[in-house]
């Protein structure tokens, strides 16, 4: 999903909404600091709002390297503060309307 790699944050959220996989992985050569398997978090993972949204969406918070000292510490933070947290609902407010409707 490169729409996380670029912080389009509206347009990966139409993408998710419309049924992505978030955990989808990439086959394309990985960003800075990544190496192996890349899902969209490993993309988006400077951004603190795509961190979230990412998250809300279920995405695999094992695949980010907690030691890359390339993401912020604010990505890092969220993605530790949230490690527990498995089940959208824990993300409401950052969820559509309909999508938590269908929760």
């Amino acid at each position: 999903m490169f729409a996380s790699d670029g912080g389009y944050l509206d347009n990966a959220r139409l993408l998710l909404v419309a049924g992505a996989e978030v955990n989808h992985v990439s086959s394309n050569v990985p960003p800075p600091g990544n190496s192996g398997e890349v899902t969209a978090l490993g993309w988006g993972c400077l951004n603190l709002e795509m961190v979230q949204l990412l998250c809300a969406y279920g995405a695999r918070r094992e695949m980010l390297d907690p030691l890359d000292p390339e993401v912020p510490a604010d990505c890092h933070a969220r993605v530790l503060e949230t490690s527990r947290w498995n089940t959208p609902l824990h993300h409401l407010e950052l969820l559509p309307p309909a999508r938590v409707r269908q929760l």
